[in-house]
């Protein structure tokens, strides 16, 4: 049985390519070392804004196997 965490993930946008931070909920940087497989899956979506317009979205699927 491996460690759990809860792992915060955020996207950042740098030209056209997407780059993908992991962190633990203590801030500290994930250590990937020991991991054999990452899956990053998306998929669309859309919701309505305050004002009733419509807003394109992406929910993002991360998995890791170790």
């Amino acid at each position: 049985m491996g460690n759990e965490y809860l792992i915060y993930t955020k996207l950042l946008k740098n030209d056209n390519n997407f780059i993908l931070s992991l962190n633990t909920q203590e801030g500290k940087k994930l250590q990937l070392d020991s991991v054999v497989g990452i899956n990053l899956d998306y998929s669309k979506a859309f919701i309505f804004d305050e004002e009733g317009k419509r807003m394109d979205i992406k929910l993002y699927n991360l998995s890791f196997a170790a």
